[in-house]
């Protein structure tokens, strides 16, 4: 990987859906052979992974409602 790409990437899944967890664990492992720091969490968990202080990019696997709640998740009450 090249300086200053990509490196700490959370992907975050549907909560209680079985192919997007699966889909997840498939992404993270393949992330993590490129050399990225990959966490894989459940959507509607409050993980601190969401705090990493040199969080790249957030993947999320779901819906809109999915997406919104992740994005308050990150950007805090």
């Amino acid at each position: 990987m090249r300086e200053g790409s990509v490196r700490h990437i959370i992907i975050a899944c549907k909560a209680r859906h079985e192919r997007a967890a699966a889909l997840g664990e498939h992404m993270a492992r393949w992330l993590r052979t490129q050399g990225c720091e990959t966490t894989l969490v459940a959507a509607d968990s409050d993980n601190m992974a969401y705090m990493l202080p040199k969080l790249d990019l957030v993947v999320v696997l779901g819906g809109d409602f999915t997406m919104l709640g992740v994005a308050r998740r990150l950007v805090g009450p």
